[in-house]
């Protein structure tokens, strides 16, 4: 019998099977896949029709509420690599048993209609509409005290460049900074610890400074919304020039020489083989700043010998770009799924 090793690389999708009309999975903080131990929600998910689901998300710790609304769940498959930017935001997803174990993947959850998220004290923190997972018409942004902090319109195309508008802001203290598109406006999130500059009909403009990540200052400068160029300087003086705010981690040599590495290094072990065993190993991977292979994990396996085999390869390869925030590199995660087929 002639034996074919096929290697598959796609984006996770992709076990297509029946979900009975109400179960739950464990997600993390940044509502992606999460096995019992890293997870800080639960997801329950009702179907309301064969294309849409209603989805409330629980908070562990204390049971409160953080979002709610409506997805969609894409099952196509996409030939690539399922990658994960600085923020740990893209869709893979798993379901569940009844005692909430990660057990097999589904298709990716993308929002899809109304979709609000709270705060731990039960104040509304955003409200807006999706479709196809992209935020689209206008949008509401409240701070933690239940006070307005902006609104921004977004487009209904992400192909467009900017793709919102900020239509008004008021600080903390309530007053209002940004007025029908202009003003100067101020910004911070868990990446962006401040960012502040002009905005002129809805659109960044001009000089823009911050700060990120802690120890990285940057100046940018605007022009109707679109990035002419930015500089970041870190805390020893080294400056990062850019002409884009983020770049995703690639191989070097692009697919096809990863395609190559893995095809020309991937063994069948021979207990599998003799058995007959096929499947698809998915294995999750951080690239760091350097480019290298870290904290590489079998996420879903078929047998104990293939994911060690899919895993050992996946922590060889470290000959990878590593993506970028503002210049400067980051830590990225992605997710491989590998096939063994006879």
């Amino acid at each position: 019998m002639k034996i074919i090793l096929t290697i598959t690389l796609s984006l996770i999708s992709i076990l297509v099977f029946s979900q009975p009309a109400k179960y739950s999975l464990f997600v993390s903080r940044n509502l992606t896949p999460s096995d019992s131990a890293e997870a800080s929600h639960i997801r329950h998910v009702k179907e309301l029709s064969d294309a849409l689901y209603k989805v409330v998300d629980l908070r562990i710790e204390d049971s409160t509420k953080s979002g709610e609304g409506t997805i969609k769940i894409d099952y196509s498959k996409i030939d690539g690599l399922i990658s994960f930017n600085h923020r740990g935001r893209e869709k893979g997803i798993s379901s569940s048993t009844d005692s909430y174990d990660r057990t097999a993947f589904e298709g990716r959850h993308i929002r899809h209609g109304q979709f609000t998220t709270y705060y731990s004290n039960g104040n509304t923190k955003s409200f807006g509409n999706y479709i196809d997972g992209h935020k689209t018409g206008e949008f509401k942004y409240w701070y933690n005290n239940g006070t307005l902090r902006e609104t921004k319109l977004y487009s209904d195309s992400i192909k467009i460049s900017p793709f919102y508008k900020i239509v008004d802001y008021y600080d903390s203290l309530g007053i209002q900074l940004v007025s029908i598109g202009n003003g100067v406006y101020e910004n911070a999130n868990t990446l962006i610890q401040f960012e502040s500059g002009e905005v002129f009909e809805g659109y960044k403009n001009g000089e823009w400074t911050g700060r990120f990540l802690n120890k990285y200052f940057f100046e940018e400068t605007y022009e109707n919304g679109i990035l002419k160029s930015g500089t970041t300087k870190d805390s020893a003086g080294i400056q990062y020039q850019y002409q884009q705010l983020e770049t995703q981690a690639e191989y070097k040599g692009g697919m096809e020489e990863l395609y190559r590495h893995v095809g020309s290094n991937l063994r069948y072990p021979a207990k599998a083989r003799r058995k007959g065993l096929q499947g698809r190993v998915f294995v999750q991977f951080i690239v760091d700043r350097q480019g290298n292979t870290i904290e590489v994990k079998v996420l879903k396996g078929f047998y104990p010998d293939c994911d060690e085999q899919a895993k050992s390869i996946i922590e060889s390869v470290n000959n990878f770009i590593p993506g970028k925030m503002k210049g400067v590199p980051v830590k990225q995660k992605m997710i491989l799924p590998i096939t063994f087929s006879l």
